[in-house]
């Protein structure tokens, strides 16, 4: 790929993207400065009920297993602390700014229902294997395919034919992209990471969610295995996905369809508030 903003551009056709709310965006601003503390980023997220009640929502499900439930902003802060904390507030707040196409190809209970199952399951897998990076694997997870909802709205019917096409068939949508317009989702959505500047990790594991270079020492590997998950689930993908993680960390696939299952019974909560 070329340079990420020119390819941006070109892949949108002009199109700004979304932005966040000035709430959001000080709120964001304040958890990436060490001079804040989280008491105030508390109080500035709470200056946004909707964000405020999707947040709570899902720190409170049962995805993050919190010990105790959370009562308000400020509780969720300061028992999450700043990198968590600005994990779900992204997982909060980019959904609900991502347009809501009706282009063929495109369902969006769907979309959101696939990406809930990777979030949960890439937070249950990071659990066992990497439990540091917990909160990081659920949002990269949930965003990896972002930028889908963005391409439909600038590519429209063509875009819509390249899912349509995925969705019938075995291909692997990044090579359908690739072939169609010399790009892939992953990378429009690397570009779209750098641009409302998230935390490095998380941009990268989106950017790279389709690798398969990725190996048993990298942090965020859930975010690449779940992206073996297509949207319709089906059981030959939770095959796939048991075997790869089987060989990268010597879990027996009765193990790894453990989580996969404890996950997806998590997910229809975080889905639901998502569309």
């Amino acid at each position: 790929m070329g340079n990420p903003s020119e390819t941006l551009a070109h892949a949108l056709q002009g199109q700004e993207l979304p932005s966040f709310s000035n709430v959001v965006l000080s709120a964001l601003e304040s958890l990436r400065s060490p001079n804040s503390s989280l008491a105030e980023i508390g109080e500035k997220i709470s200056a946004d009920p909707g964000v405020s009640a999707r947040l709570l929502k899902i720190a409170n499900s049962p995805a993050y297993s919190l010990r105790h439930p959370v009562r308000d902003v400020a509780h969720a802060v300061s028992l999450l602390g700043r990198s968590e904390s600005e994990c779900i507030l992204l997982a909060a707040t980019v959904p609900t700014a991502l347009p809501k196409p009706k282009d063929p190809g495109y369902d969006g209970k769907r979309f959101w229902r696939a990406a809930a199952r990777r979030a949960t399951t890439a937070r249950g897998l990071a659990a066992v294997y990497h439990p540091a990076s917990r909160g990081e694997a659920f949002t990269a997870a949930l965003l990896q395919d972002m930028a889908l909802p963005l391409l439909l709205q600038s590519k429209g019917r063509r875009y819509g034919a390249v899912l349509e096409q995925w969705h019938s068939g075995t291909e692997d949508l990044s090579l359908l992209e690739h072939q169609a317009f010399g790009w892939t989702h992953a990378e429009i959505a690397g570009a779209v990471c750098a641009t409302w500047k998230f935390p490095e990790p998380i941009a990268n594991a989106i950017a790279r969610h389709h690798d398969n270079d990725s190996s048993e020492d990298d942090e965020l590997v859930s975010v690449s295995l779940v992206g073996l998950l297509r949207e319709q689930g089906e059981e030959p993908e939770v095959d796939a996905l048991a075997e790869a993680a089987s060989d990268l960390f010597g879990a027996s696939r009765d193990e790894v369809r453990t989580i996969v299952a404890r996950a997806w019974e998590q997910a229809d909560q975080i889905a639901a508030l998502m569309v």
